[in-house]
């Protein structure tokens, strides 16, 4: 949460104008509230469950993309929203 209003912060200083978010390491409906609820300045973009296989790409070198297809498809979800707003 205190990193995303330090991005914010920074890109109000540089004149951003469009600024969403995306929820991560989300492990339930509650985290996601709370996203919701602390950062309501923000438009939401989707979320990005915790998942040990993006741990276990980083350490392999690979994209997590192609490691699972959770990880597919909420990076899917995201892009079409993110598609939707711009």
């Amino acid at each position: 949460m205190n990193t995303a209003r330090q991005i914010k912060k920074l890109g109000e200083d540089l004149k951003i104008k469009n600024m969403m978010i995306v929820g991560n390491k989300v492990n339930s409906e509650e985290d996601r509230q709370l996203i919701e609820r602390d950062l309501s300045d923000f438009p939401v973009l989707g979320y990005m469950s915790f998942n040990p296989k993006i741990l276990q790409a980083d350490k392999e070198g690979k994209s997590p993309y192609d490691m699972d297809e959770k990880i597919k498809e909420e990076v899917n979800t995201i892009l079409t929203e993110l598609e939707k707003r711009i």
